[in-house]
């Protein structure tokens, strides 16, 4: 593709049910695409699942598409969008539970020198499950480094609503932690909540 005019008229030729034009375009946007899903997945076979399902709902969507940005643009947005939802369909207990022994694990040692890791990591695990759902995902996807937005976006909620979950979350994460250890320091909770990636 030589630039935006070329883009257009193969959206154009997309809408009017071009095959030719919908595999210029998957062979076209496929290699960067894949990088993308690969990154988001750490898998290979997940990436091409979420790659083959991006493009499927392109084509079963082409009558209807309403683009307002670039398509390369479009398609990196849905891709994510894609992987997030693929995210809140999972068992979000196991994610909860190897996220937090992944995170507790990069924790520095100075920081949890009066505290068993496995206990720490059972009492904010016990904590996560009974959080509601929201909450629940929130706490997932800002371990992923999603921004506020980008969790709104995906849970279809207001960004404030989100602010406020992750709010109350680390909250009542900071509060457990201190009820259970009444002897950790309060900027010890600080270094729990940091490696947790929810202040």
């Amino acid at each position: 593709m030589n630039g935006q005019s070329d883009t257009v008229l193969l959206l154009q030729k997309l809408r009017d049910n071009d095959q030719l034009a919908f595999a210029q375009i998957v062979r076209h946007f496929t290699p960067e695409l894949a990088n993308s899903a690969y990154k988001f997945t750490k898998d290979k076979d997940g990436a091409k699942d979420l790659l083959q399902d991006l493009f499927t709902d392109l084509w079963e969507r082409r009558e209807h598409l309403s683009i307002t940005t670039s398509l390369q643009s479009y398609l990196h947005v849905s891709l994510k969008h894609r992987f997030l939802r693929k995210v809140m369909r999972s068992n979000l207990n196991d994610k909860a539970l190897n996220y937090l022994g992944n995170r507790m694990e990069q924790m520095q040692a100075s920081f949890l020198e009066a505290i068993e890791v496995s206990e720490m990591q059972d009492t904010i695990a016990k904590i996560v499950k009974l959080l509601p759902m929201p909450m629940q995902k929130i706490f997932l996807l800002r371990g992923e480094d999603y921004s506020i937005k980008e969790i709104a976006e995906a849970l279809g909620l207001a960004e404030q609503t989100v602010k406020t979950y992750n709010m109350q979350l680390k909250r009542r994460i900071k509060e457990a932690i201190l009820k259970q250890y009444p002897d950790v320091s309060h900027s010890l909770s600080l270094a729990v909540l940091l490696s947790l990636s929810i202040i």
